[in-house]
């Protein structure tokens, strides 16, 4: 049966030997959905054409591309609408509607045209500390890592002003000037080992942007995230 009796208490069977190795505790690999993509038409929208590559030109040129033509929105969530996060509704509002969307609206679409061209890449949540007070923040923005010939980059077209133009080489004390933007990514220590903070340079400052843990994050689990926190400057209860 699985159990013995002691003290009229069932009580555990005890296992034979060690456990076995574990089976993939998930069975769905499929995390980007990049064939659901209308890449042709994503492409268009950002003015690039054809199939590159997936190289570091690639990434650098669909990042800065992106940003360039796909602006901040966040009318759904300021008029009380859903907000599909699935690629077939991002592509539809985005790239065939020409609109915009919010950080994890944003990044998804990117993540999709990614994977389609056959990068590899994780998703992190990161804590917004741009304009707070130094209390802790619940993570509420959505970033990627992309590694490209196994070296990461940090990927995020989601912040708005004083973010990234271009992917910013993932390492410890990088610093960068993009488009006139001073950005750096350092590795800290305020709540767990693998942690890190992006800083911007403002007038005669750096102010933190946001700090985020390097531990991957299903996308899927960013979907619902993302339909039940704040998640975007402008929302009268925003932290984003």
């Amino acid at each position: 049966m699985g159990t013995n009796e002691q003290h009229g208490r069932p009580v555990p069977a005890t296992p034979p030997g060690p456990a076995p190795v574990p089976e993939p505790a998930l069975t769905d690999r499929d995390f980007w959905h990049g064939a659901a993509l209308d890449l042709d038409a994503y492409l268009a929208r950002l003015g690039l054409s054809g199939s590159p590559p997936p190289t570091l030109d690639t990434l650098t040129a669909v990042h800065r591309a992106h940003l360039a033509a796909i602006p901040f929105e966040n009318l759904q969530l300021l008029l009380g609408r859903p907000v599909p996060l699935d690629v077939p509704s991002l592509t539809d509002k985005m790239v065939h509607h020409r609109r915009g969307g919010y950080c994890y609206e944003q990044n998804l679409l990117l993540a999709a045209a990614l994977d389609r061209l056959g990068f590899t890449l994780t998703a992190f949540t990161a804590r917004v500390l741009l304009g707070g007070d130094g209390r802790p923040r619940p993570s509420t923005h959505a970033l990627l890592r992309v590694r490209v010939k196994g070296e990461p980059w940090l990927a995020d077209v989601g912040f708005g002003g004083g973010g990234l133009v271009e992917p910013l080489r993932f390492a410890d004390g990088q610093q960068v000037s993009q488009g006139g933007w001073n950005l750096r990514l350092d590795r800290v220590s305020e709540i767990g080992d693998e942690e890190w903070l992006l800083r911007g340079f403002e007038g005669r400052q750096w102010r933190n942007l946001y700090s985020f843990a390097a531990s991957g994050c299903s996308p899927r689990t960013t979907r619902c995230s993302a339909t039940t926190s704040p998640p975007t400057r402008g929302h009268p209860s925003a932290t984003d």
